[in-house]
């Protein structure tokens, strides 16, 4: 892939030979300050992979996968953790109040049938208070009624992974980093140091 460079109304392109050797010059020319950004970004993104699935359900696995990437330039040396699954940058956490299906314990529904997402034992349970007191039981649902009986029945308990409903790559990416950096601080002025006296 080519980079193309704009001064003014004049354009330049780099072929990618010619970039990885400028890539090359950059990398062995302030070598220490690389790999000070690599450990930053790689520790978020190992710290931030390992708890994703840890706080949020696993669907299609898709929005957990993480990376990180150094990009280079003759002036600039950066560094971010990025997803491989845009939508990994809008996923929240659950909220205080989040409710899972009783029926399976990872937090999706079941195949619905004329019972609802309940298993049969589950279901029994619910119709037996359902025939003694007329309603539901709490945290039950029936979208229909026939024959004077409840039908596809969902049963539902306190998500154990409720939390604050905060948007997760803010929480396990970007304010870790943040916080990540200032504590490198000290190595990183180290390693700006030697690049300099090697200038």
């Amino acid at each position: 892939m080519a980079i193309t460079i704009r001064a003014g109304r004049a354009t330049a392109k780099i072929g990618t030979q010619l970039q990885k050797k400028l890539e090359a010059i950059v990398r062995n020319s302030h070598a220490a300050v690389v790999d000070e950004i690599e450990h930053i970004v790689k520790t978020i993104n190992d710290r931030a992979s390992a708890e994703w699935y840890e706080q949020v359900y696993r669907r299609d696995g898709s929005t957990g996968q993480l990376d990180w990437e150094i990009r280079l330039t003759p002036d600039q040396v950066k560094g971010r953790v990025i997803a491989a699954d845009r939508s990994a940058y809008f996923v929240k956490r659950a909220g205080p109040t989040s409710l899972i299906t009783k029926a399976r314990g990872d937090g999706t529904a079941a195949m619905a049938t004329f019972k609802g997402t309940v298993d049969d034992a589950t279901y029994s349970q619910i119709m037996s208070e359902y025939r003694r007191t007329g309603v539901l039981p709490a945290l039950t649902t029936a979208h229909e009624r026939k024959a004077g009986r409840p039908t596809n029945v969902r049963a539902y308990r306190l998500n154990p992974r409720r939390s604050d409903g905060r948007n997760l790559w803010q929480e396990l990416v970007n304010k870790p980093l943040r916080k990540y950096v200032r504590e490198r601080a000290p190595h990183l002025a180290q390693a700006l140091s030697r690049t300099a006296r090697r200038a």
